[in-house]
């Protein structure tokens, strides 16, 4: 068993005929495997870890072996998240999941509507107009159930909206009906 401490170049997958996904990382310009096991590291992270040849000469990870010694350039650690500036607002962070889980919801059931010919668009909008219409349509029906779904009143989901909503779509003031 031998060590090894440098940065990550890559780290590679390759599914196999059986459908198993195989993991390797290049280090310094020298390929480890990891198996099936996903490394916890990416590009750009110093790490440390051991290894053994096998009988073929391919070097192997030691399972569960890789520990970070540096962060990477984005200041990530290898296999989470930026590390936080300061404290967590969970009720944003509640919210903001609420908000996504309302679109979403109201994307199917705004589609679902056009799918089946309950709503359809005049044959002579445009497809730009038509994507515009159908974004609106969904932010609205999204602010609906996301007013349900909290305590937050209308003027606030809408505000919320327009933050998350794209620029075309956030502007717009046309009424739904008249599409």
């Amino acid at each position: 068993m031998a060590t090894v401490t440098g940065t990550v170049e890559r780290v590679t997958t390759r599914t196999m005929g059986n459908g198993t996904t195989l993991y390797a990382i290049l280090v310094d310009g020298t390929f480890y495997g990891t198996k099936t096991q996903k490394p916890a590291c990416e590009a750009g992270d110093v790490v440390k870890f051991d290894f053994n040849v096998n009988d073929r000469g391919y070097k192997d990870v030691v399972p569960n072996t890789i520990k970070l010694e540096a962060y990477h350039q984005d200041g990530k650690a290898a296999g989470t998240k930026a590390p936080a500036a300061g404290k967590v607002d969970w009720d944003k962070k509640d919210a903001r999941i609420t908000w996504l889980a309302c679109v979403n919801a109201a994307n199917a059931f705004v589609g679902s509507m056009l799918t089946t010919g309950v709503f359809t668009f005049p044959a002579s909008k445009k497809n730009a107009d038509k994507v515009d219409a159908y974004r609106a349509m969904v932010l609205e029906e999204a602010e609906r159930l996301f007013v349900r779904a909290t305590s937050v009143d209308s003027d606030t989901a809408s505000e919320l909206a327009k933050a998350l909503a794209p620029e075309e779509v956030a502007q717009e003031d046309d009424d739904p009906e008249s599409w």
